[in-house]
């Protein structure tokens, strides 16, 4: 059995993710995958995470797919491959959550940007802890970014780009995900508890 600190888990995943998109994009299947709120209370429940992954066209998934290999290049010296799983699920099912009660208006999402923006917190954080210099650098993009969401709207031609509408709900859901994560990790570290997550 493939250790999860292997360094071809990364590549097995990725390929993984890359070959559900390409299959739900070309099939047409994404919406039996995304998050959907009345679907998910109806017993759907693996909504909570596939949600996440697929998206609404094949430039969206290309922007994310960016995403997902920018900040892993950055933080991959200090984030192993176990840990960023674990962020990514965790992350997955809290802003999950978070739709569901906190913003009930929104009925369907689609999209890895609030899993990574969720990692891109994480990884600050955890970085910083870990005196990574750049990790300043990922937590300054990060603030900019979110405040840039709130107050003028999303990034200028991500609509236009992905082809749907941008939900700056998901990023700041994924941003405290990751930050009560980073912070779980923390605590977990000082009481030295391993691999309780």
């Amino acid at each position: 059995m493939m250790a999860l600190s292997n360094p071809r888990v990364a590549s097995v995943l990725l390929t993984l993710f890359v070959g559900l998109n390409l299959l739900t994009l070309f099939l047409g299947w994404s919406e039996y995958l995304q998050y959907q709120r009345y679907a998910i209370g109806h017993g759907e429940i693996w909504r909570v995470i596939t949600g996440h992954l697929v998206h609404i066209s094949a430039m969206h998934f290309l922007i994310n797919l960016f995403g997902l290999l920018i900040l892993w290049q950055l933080a991959s010296h200090w984030m192993g491959n176990a840990d960023s799983l674990k962020i990514f699920l965790i992350s997955m099912l809290l802003i999950s959550l978070g739709l569901y009660f906190v913003y009930p208006e929104i009925q369907w999402y689609r999209g890895l940007s609030g899993a990574l923006h969720a990692f891109w917190a994480a990884a600050a954080i955890l970085g910083l802890e870990r005196r990574r210099p750049l990790a300043i650098v990922l937590l300054a993009l990060l603030l900019i970014k979110l405040a840039w969401e709130v107050v003028i709207g999303p990034v200028p031609m991500s609509r236009e780009l992905s082809g749907g509408d941008i939900l700056i709900q998901s990023h700041w859901l994924g941003a405290i995900s990751g930050l009560l994560i980073a912070a779980g990790f923390m605590i977990l570290k000082l009481f030295k508890i391993k691999n309780v997550i």
